[in-house]
């Protein structure tokens, strides 16, 4: 493969090859089809980084994305087995938070199970949106 292609993978098998200007471009401008964002099975909506922008804001209690950057940043460098996981993560300690969704367990599964219960970075797409 040269430098200028890429190898487009679904579920660690190639499906096609792509010029690199194309999925910059693709990724610059968020189309849908090449967008990092969750797969369709995922019961969480939204992106893996809006989920992390949501819980450090929560955290620190402010709207401003630069003040948590810290957070956002160590968050970020955080393994999960995928972005549904990873969204789920953050989803569960955010309806964990005190005035979220109750310590006792059967709050926290209720409000994780809720498909409504987001923050606001998630419910609009993104920051400042």
């Amino acid at each position: 493969m040269d430098s200028s292609n890429i190898e487009v993978l679904v579920d660690r098998r190639v499906v096609g090859r792509c010029h690199l200007s194309i999925v910059v471009s693709a990724l610059l401008l968020g189309l849908p089809a090449l967008s990092l964002a969750a797969p369709a099975a995922c019961p969480v909506r939204g992106e893996v980084m809006q989920w992390i922008a949501d819980y450090c804001m929560l955290e620190a209690q402010t709207d401003d994305e630069i003040a948590v950057s810290d957070c956002i940043a160590a968050h970020l460098a955080m393994k999960f087995t995928d972005d549904c996981a990873a969204m789920m993560h953050f989803k569960r300690t955010m309806c964990g938070a005190p005035g979220q969704g109750g310590a006792p367990r059967a709050s926290i599964e209720a409000c994780v199970a809720d498909p409504e219960f987001m923050g606001r970075t998630v419910r609009h797409g993104g920051v400042g949106r």
